[in-house]
């Protein structure tokens, strides 16, 4: 056993503190929405599960919106109410898995994309690339989704708007 030298200085690293570290698998994004929880709190795991819950409670209401921009407002209801007793959501929002905050970027990110072709601008523009890069950033598997939801603003808006190609390549 090697004891370290009293000059030895340490610094704390999110591989140090986290149990989950950025892999080929988990991306960067979970482990440092993690690694406030494993850095203030002795026993972090029921903190980050109250934080998903509530997180993913937010899924019905991105839901509703998305379903009232889409259907009507009681297929808007029905597809909250439906969002939350789906079982699965409620199993994932209890494990430490990206997977919650995946769905949610996810759902956010469409939101947003219904948003630019309903009212190009700017500003949506770079949210939703930033919505679609932190979703990448959590799942990397998520770019095809990030890229269709380019192609189908790049198809969506007007074809003789000025916003067409300027819209698509702002958002990626």
């Amino acid at each position: 056993f090697n004891a370290p030298a009293p000059t030895e200085t340490y610094t704390l690293s999110l591989h140090d503190a986290l149990p989950i570290s950025p892999t080929s698998y988990y991306g960067p994004i979970y482990p440092l929405f993690c690694a406030p929880f494993f850095m203030v709190f002795e026993n972090p795991y029921l903190p980050i599960q109250i934080t998903q819950a509530i997180l993913l409670s937010f899924l019905a209401v991105v839901a509703y919106f998305i379903a009232t921009r889409l259907f009507n407002k009681t297929i808007a209801y029905l597809s909250a109410l439906v969002v939350c007793i789906y079982p699965v959501l409620i199993a994932i929002s209890s494990q430490m898995i990206a997977e919650g905050l995946v769905a949610l970027l996810l759902l956010l990110l469409v939101l947003c994309t219904l948003g630019i072709i309903e009212r190009p601008s700017l500003t949506r523009c770079i949210l939703c690339g930033l919505l679609g890069g932190l979703m990448v950033l959590t799942k990397g598997k998520m770019l095809i989704f990030f890229l269709l939801c380019v192609i189908g603003i790049a198809m969506k808006v007007k074809r003789n708007g000025k916003y067409k190609g300027i819209t698509a390549g702002v958002t990626m």
